[in-house]
């Protein structure tokens, strides 16, 4: 019996397609290493040099994202995803509908002068592709003033789109002539995760979205 049957009977994919997604997947941790590390260091001086670390690290995408382990030192303060959620007014065990009038008795208090962006991400998946995208829109006064779609593509999750839509969402409400006269710029999303990490300190996935956002926020 050829092994190839064997293999396929037994479950068990192929010697070359087992050893591929492994190169794969070490190509992609050392383009996510700090720029501290001595691959990430080595990885520089490579360029233009063909070794079997360089064509090792040319197999990821040249726009895989870095993420920084030392923003968070390991003597701060953990994660804190409780007081997280309350940061971002969430009330455990309440329905849908529940939930919905509580956000608009909040919003019935907010000054007509603040600008509310709401902001939101999803993903489609036809076959065997995948498509990823962002979208905001944002209101001053019971009026539209402004709005912005992006596409991520294949490789983005709806986490990475929902935490991408906030961030353009509030870079475009600031950078509005009218926010001058805004008391408060408010971001509303339905990602309870992303809502939560936009408060805090982020080493995970679309750490640099979050950094800025707390940044432009401040």
């Amino acid at each position: 019996t050829p092994v190839i049957i064997l293999q396929r009977e037994a479950a068990i994919p192929p010697a070359d397609i087992t050893l591929d997604a492994k190169l794969q997947a070490a190509s992609v941790r050392i383009h996510r290493l700090d720029g501290y590390h001595p691959l990430r260091k080595i990885s520089r001086s490579l360029t233009g040099i063909s070794t079997r670390l360089s064509r090792l690290i040319q197999l990821a995408e040249s726009d895989v994202e870095t993420i920084d382990p030392l923003k968070l030192a390991p003597w701060d303060q953990p994660f804190n995803w409780q007081a997280s959620l309350q940061d971002v007014g969430y009330v455990a065990g309440q329905t849908k509908e529940e939930a919905a009038k509580s956000f608009l008795d909040k919003l019935a208090t907010f000054s007509k002068r603040d600008i509310i962006v709401y902001t939101d991400g999803s993903q489609l998946t036809e076959g065997n592709c995948t498509a990823t995208g962002a979208g905001w829109i944002g209101y001053q006064g019971g009026k539209c003033v402004l709005q912005g779609c992006a596409p991520l593509g294949p490789q983005a999750e709806v986490f990475d789109a929902e935490a991408h839509a906030a961030l353009k969402g509030l870079q475009d409400a600031t950078s509005l002539p009218r926010a001058t006269m805004a008391d408060h710029i408010h971001v509303c999303l339905d990602n309870l995760s992303v809502a939560a990490t936009l408060s805090s300190q982020s080493t995970g996935s679309s750490q640099s979205k979050f950094l800025a956002f707390q940044a432009l926020a401040a």
